[in-house]
């Protein structure tokens, strides 16, 4: 029954074309990585059609994310308060949108810069600080990526980067710089006056009847949740690569049959100075010709931050590594030959070529392991099949899990008082709606696992706890401590209210703590900035904007709830540091990288405007639920 779908997998030859010619700077080996299978297309870009696979991954990449910074799981409603959804589609349009400018305009990732941009990322280094292979492959993994297919997603970012930089500025209006600056750093102290339990009588423990009272009110708040006992047995054919034994005569064939596969590409070595006109570019042409440094030309005069340091060195690329008027001059000029004037969306270079390695076939040693670990993959994918199909057959003939993972050596995962909104196991955004559509003792179908091939699990549901609503004694200890809280929380605010009505007649809030013998609750806060700076999480964005308008000694004119009760807030004092060069060179850089940020989101919205934009809105609503707002 699996004969169909092995026919579709890809061929040894078309995976290894993949591996020899994939945007990788070392060859470490080709790796299994999953491709997405969507069930139907989310939207369509200028013709590129965009999977519901691919966009429920950045949308779940989004959405933990955003859990993250507030704190906790986040309702359907605040998703859909918060359009993340929406959020998620325009992000994938000006994603694309924007990689498919910067490739139409030229603009390439070079496997060096590629390599150094991997090679410097902490994450993948050893404790020494110096690059590691296996920490760089076990990252890149955990992230969901294959080597190659990370390789790609940063590359693509890189093209993006360079596209974002055409639009880079200057801004250098010193006394505008000056004036926002200073707005925009100004900092205020408050005093805040606290009103805790410590402040009011001790609240009476509620009485019986109050407490029959709030739960009769409330008793659809006192329910146990619905829990279920479960095993998922999760088959991977990269877990049965230990099953599978190649031999090197098979990589040994493999390659000799295939010689045109492991034919390294041509590379060139050069120099290059970088400039803004074509006038300049002939001057320091005419200056190597009377026999100048290029080296030394390149570090005094290149606009290229990167290689003038190391006088223009661009190291060994292939043709595809540069923009093709780059690459064109490159790969036609001689050893030592000087170019003319190449202009490319940088500006105009000057090209010196300094080496050549020639297009070679690599040896049989060089690509072994790449071949073994190709055929191996291969091999581990058809087991994939021939296993799953065994699977399937116990499971016909009535057998549990775990008879079937004993008898097939294969992991079973087990599962107790699972509540149906838990996120704790492996793949649960597939295998939750499964587990509470089984009923008991039942094995499910194959569970898709989305955006992942040769990978199936499947589910069995051994005990179904029903919820039930909990007894007045159950909830007891929670019903007196929920009306404890209100007690006291209407004490306090109570209390908070007295004393600013007091305040008006009172000097100040640390006049009116004495008076009142809560000297001890006072606090001063300094250094609130108008972004939310230094500034308490009980203290909204919009009473900071009205201390910032109010005058010193004047309060805010209503209490606020904080972590320690209720809270009364007056204005001590707004102050503004005066910049020094060192900052406003920082503000102008910042002031310059938003207007190049306005400039490109113009320039991206034309070219949105421009574009041919198809939303399946029925699809998209199906992966994005209520977080995408029609």
């Amino acid at each position: 029954m699996f004969k169909d779908i092995k026919s579709k997998t890809k061929s040894f030859l078309s995976k290894l074309f993949m591996t020899v010619f994939a945007l990788s700077f070392l060859s470490w080996g080709a790796n299994s990585y999953f491709m997405n299978t969507p069930k139907s297309i989310a939207m369509t870009i200028n013709g590129e059609e965009v999977p519901v696979s691919e966009l429920q991954k950045e949308y779940e990449s989004r959405k933990t994310e955003a859990e993250r910074q507030f704190g906790g799981k986040l309702s359907d409603e605040f998703l859909q308060t918060i359009q993340l959804g929406n959020r998620t589609v325009n992000n994938i349009i000006t994603s694309k949108l924007t990689l498919a400018q910067a490739k139409e305009l030229g603009f390439r990732a070079s496997s060096k810069a590629l390599e150094n941009h991997i090679k410097n990322n902490p994450s993948f280094k050893d404790a020494e600080g110096k690059f590691n292979k296996e920490a760089y492959t076990r990252n890149v993994q955990s992230y969901g990526y294959s080597v190659r297919g990370y390789e790609n997603l940063i590359s693509a970012e890189m093209q993006k980067e360079n596209l974002f930089d055409m639009f880079s500025t200057n801004f250098n209006n010193k006394k505008y710089l000056e004036n926002l600056y200073n707005f925009q750093n100004e900092k205020i102290s408050v005093r805040v006056l606290h009103v805790n339990k410590d402040a009011v009588p001790e609240v009476s423990a509620p009485t019986v009847s109050e407490i029959k009272s709030f739960y009769d009110e409330n008793m659809h708040r006192f329910q146990t949740e619905e829990t279920r006992d479960f095993n998922v047995l999760v088959l991977r054919a990269s877990d049965l690569k230990d099953r599978v034994q190649i031999s090197e005569a098979e990589a040994l064939e493999i390659y000799n049959d295939n010689p045109e596969s492991f034919a390294s590409l041509e590379e060139r070595q050069a120099r290059h100075i970088l400039v803004d006109s074509e006038e300049k570019a002939i001057e320091l042409i005419d200056q190597l010709d009377k026999g100048a440094d290029f080296a030394a030309l390149a570090k005094a005069n290149s606009k290229d931050a990167f290689t003038k340091k190391v006088g223009g060195d661009l190291g060994f690329f292939r043709e595809a590594d540069m923009v093709e008027s780059f690459s064109d001059a490159a790969f036609s000029m001689e050893i030592g030959e000087i170019s003319e004037p190449v202009k490319s969306p940088f500006g105009y270079h000057v090209i010196q070529l300094n080496a050549v390695k020639e297009a070679k076939l690599r040896t049989f040693e060089e690509v072994k392991l790449d071949i073994e670990a190709e055929l191996r993959t291969e091999k581990s994918e058809d087991l994939f099949y021939d296993v799953l199909e065994n699977v399937q057959d116990q499971i016909a003939g009535g057998s549990p899990l775990a008879d079937i993972a004993k008898s097939s050596n294969l992991n079973l995962d087990s599962y107790a008082q699972v509540k149906q909104n838990s996120t704790s196991m492996t793949f649960s955004t597939d295998i939750m709606p499964v587990v509470y559509a089984l009923e008991e003792n039942i094995v499910s179908n194959e569970v898709e696992i989305d955006g992942q091939d040769a990978v199936t699990a499947f589910v069995e549901v051994t005990k179904i706890t029903a919820p039930r609503a909990l007894t007045i004694d159950e909830a007891r200890a929670r019903i007196v401590t929920e009306l404890n809280e209100i007690a006291l929380q209407k004490a306090m605010t109570q209390k908070a209210e007295n004393l600013m009505v007091e305040r008006q007649n009172t000097p100040s809030l640390e006049a009116l703590a004495k008076k009142h013998n809560i000297s001890n609750n006072v606090e001063v806060l300094s250094g609130i900035g108008r972004t939310g700076t230094s500034t308490p999480k009980w203290l909204k964005p919009q009473q900071v904007s009205l201390l910032f308008a109010m005058k010193a000694g004047e309060e805010l004119n209503s209490v606020i709830n904080t972590p320690e009760g209720v809270a009364l807030v007056e204005l001590i004092s707004i102050n503004a540091d005066n910049a020094t060069d060192e900052d406003l060179a920082y503000f102008q850089q910042k002031v310059s990288k938003d207007i190049q940020s306005d400039l490109f989101a113009q320039y991206m919205l034309q070219k949105r405007q421009e574009a041919s934009i198809d939303l399946n809105v029925q699809s998209i609503e199906f992966a994005l639920g209520s977080g995408y707002v029609k």
